[in-house]
């Protein structure tokens, strides 16, 4: 995307949303953490602190809006868990990008229930090392309470989640996987191209 088409996307956004969002305009990439964690302060700076924020890749399309609802929902209930994580699909709408993932051993990941369908799987919520970065919901003020932020931003990508994740876990806190549709991770060409 050149420049000019950059600002008039900018433009396009800002102008159709409005109040209903705060548009920033980056000089640079910051990655998934640096992003996220600078978007994240500015919306505190503007309407305060949250005490639930949702982070999604800019490649995530929602397809079932009241998962926030379920979401907030069962942390509301739960002060051992700060992270949820539903359904993440891939692109053909059908089968499962993830619900959240495990870390082993010899640190290797493992995608909860991949490339099955919701259809093939049981409706119980698991505890998982980390909720996807595709798309997850946080109980902000415990986090921060820890932390002092949700991201930790020298991670440009990958582990940026887990390393949140893990640094709750090391304090007894929790990331669960809820059995609930979210929407569809669309892999673009982006960061692709970042990583040639």
């Amino acid at each position: 995307m050149t420049t000019v088409q950059q600002t008039e996307a900018f433009e396009a956004i800002s102008e159709r949303f409005g109040r209903d969002i705060i548009a920033l305009r980056l000089n640079k990439n910051y990655g998934y953490s640096g992003g996220n964690e600078l978007s994240f302060k500015n919306y505190v700076s503007e309407r305060g602190f949250p005490e639930y924020a949702v982070f999604m890749n800019n490649d995530y399309v929602v397809k079932n809006m009241d998962f926030v609802t379920e979401h907030v929902r069962f942390l509301e209930g739960r002060n051992d868990v700060l992270l949820a994580n539903g359904y993440n699909l891939q692109e053909d709408g059908y089968h499962i990008s993830n619900l959240g993932f495990f870390i082993d051993s010899f640190t290797d990941i493992i995608p909860r229930y991949c490339n099955f369908k919701v259809s093939e799987c049981p409706k119980k919520l698991s505890y998982v090392t980390y909720a996807s970065g595709e798309c997850f919901t946080v109980k902000v003020k415990p986090v921060l309470r820890l932390r002092k932020h949700i991201f930790f931003t020298k991670i440009f990508a990958y582990w940026d989640e887990s390393e949140l994740a893990l640094s709750l876990w090391s304090n007894g806190f929790r990331s669960i996987a809820l059995p609930t549709e979210v929407g569809i991770h669309y892999v673009q060409s982006p960061f692709q191209s970042f990583q040639t």
